[in-house]
């Protein structure tokens, strides 16, 4: 019984048909208008990121995400691409299944405009899925506590690099504080804006603290 229940999982899974141009969904909608408005608490609550937000290096709490837009302030929007699919089962592949959306939407910060790709789960209580990037960091000598954003952020050990960690942020520009240093990166790509610190490798690239 427990294998059927997996492979019907995975046929309900992998059974998405594309179904043309569709209106971008009403729970994105509201969720940029929160951005734009500064209503971050309605924006966070409206997303996925509270129940991800378990374990060290999981920047991605209340505090940082109201940290992340308060210094990159959303003006303006825009959607630039709406496809609409469905999960259906293999026995009724005909039949109107359960929908989710996946999206392309531009954030516009004043001048500076950035590219992100979510999904919306759900038409009943729908969920904006956001898709943070998973960012790995070198701090000579080990840390137990660094500042995101000014968020007080437990570090992730990251045993594949020495005195490495791994932290899972929102895409966009944060700054990293320790001990009185202060790094800007953006995480997507990652790259050093200002500060002492560089970055090596390709895959993945680390930001290393000086």
């Amino acid at each position: 019984m427990r294998r059927l229940v997996v492979v019907a999982l995975v046929l309900l899974a992998a059974g998405c048909s594309r179904l043309g141009s569709d209106p971008p969904p009403k729970a994105l909608v509201a969720y940029l208008d929160d951005l734009t408005a500064g209503n971050l608490r309605e924006a966070y609550d409206r997303t996925q990121l509270e129940q991800i937000m378990v374990g060290a290096g999981a920047s991605l709490s209340f505090e940082h995400f109201e940290a992340f837009y308060r210094a990159n302030p959303v003006t303006s929007y825009a959607i630039t691409r709406v496809t609409r699919l469905e999960l259906r089962t293999s026995d009724a592949p005909t039949e109107r299944g359960s929908a989710f959306y996946d999206v392309e939407i531009e954030l516009r910060f004043g001048d500076r405009a950035q590219t992100e790709t979510v999904t919306v789960e759900g038409e009943v209580l729908p969920v904006v899925q956001l898709d943070p990037a998973s960012v790995f960091v070198r701090i000579p000598g080990g840390a137990e506590s660094v500042l995101i954003d000014g968020v007080e952020t437990t570090p992730a050990a990251s045993p594949a690099i020495e005195d490495g960690y791994t932290f899972l942020l929102l895409r966009g520009s944060h700054e990293l504080a320790l001990d009185g240093r202060t790094v800007a990166f953006t995480a997507d790509p990652l790259t050093v804006v200002a500060g002492d610190a560089r970055i090596e490798g390709e895959a993945p690239p680390v930001l290393v603290l000086s």
